[in-house]
């Protein structure tokens, strides 16, 4: 039998079709709640200069990119296999995006970041690759750098949907896991945890209300091992923050 296509290579290319199309219609208003998405999760973590240089690696459709540009940042660039995803960046007014695989990026230099957003990338990458990755992106930072990781917490049932509900996942992080890796890769640990749910507004008052005073508790207490430094990280998304040892 014949092996067939490189269901990979055809999965990243047709992305915005064969999986980001299930999702909600990709207009002006998905972008502001991208915003607001991406502000809870990143803005203790962004630096001070406006104008320090930042790479989101695998930026899709750009959502991170226009967050930070209305943050006011400057210097940021978008790089990502799909051009189906890319297409999408420029028509929403991101012109600062282009067609790269991120390992030959970073090996293009070191030392050219103040900040590497990998935003659900390390899932993607079959298992050998993520700490070379993490090894790359830390060689690729500025002094006082930092990398940024966004993955789903698989150690967590309400982020088993989000980790195995994509066909190109190969990686299913726990918040162990990521510190373990992490550690492989000689990276210095600044902050590694889940994303409770974001308090603004009514709803999510409610929401995270709800998850600080029962689910969460409840969680942690069934599922969570505590013998471990993060076995009790049970939201549904991890976010580790990192910067090299000399860093």
């Amino acid at each position: 039998m014949g092996t067939g296509s490189d269901y990979r290579r055809d999965l990243v290319d047709r992305y915005a079709s064969t999986h980001a199309a299930h999702f909600v219609e990709r207009d002006a208003e998905w972008y502001r709640s991208r915003a607001r998405f991406f502000h809870h999760r990143l803005h203790a973590f962004l630096p001070a200069d406006k104008g320090a240089p930042i790479l989101d690696a695998a930026c899709g459709a750009g959502e991170a990119l226009h967050y930070l540009r209305e943050r006011g940042y400057t210097s940021v660039l978008g790089i990502d296999l799909s051009e189906e995803q890319l297409a999408q960046a420029r028509a929403a007014g991101l012109p600062n995006v282009r067609r790269q695989d991120l390992f030959e990026h970073l090996e293009e230099g070191p030392a050219r970041y103040d900040l590497i957003l990998a935003s659900h990338v390390m899932e993607h990458l079959p298992k050998p690759q993520v700490p070379v990755c993490l090894r790359q992106m830390a060689r690729a930072l500025r002094p006082g750098g930092r990398i940024v990781v966004l993955t789903p917490n698989a150690g967590s049932p309400l982020g088993l949907p989000y980790s195995l509900g994509d066909f190109t996942h190969e990686v299913h992080f726990t918040a162990m896991s990521l510190a373990q890796v992490a550690a492989l890769a000689d990276l210095a640990i600044v902050h590694l945890g889940g994303i409770a749910p974001d308090p603004a507004g009514l709803r999510g008052r409610v929401r995270r209300a709800v998850w600080d005073l029962a689910m969460g508790p409840a969680l942690r207490a069934v599922l969570g091992d505590r013998r471990m430094r993060y076995g009790a990280v049970m939201e549904p998304e991890l976010i580790g923050v990192f910067a090299s040892p000399a860093g």
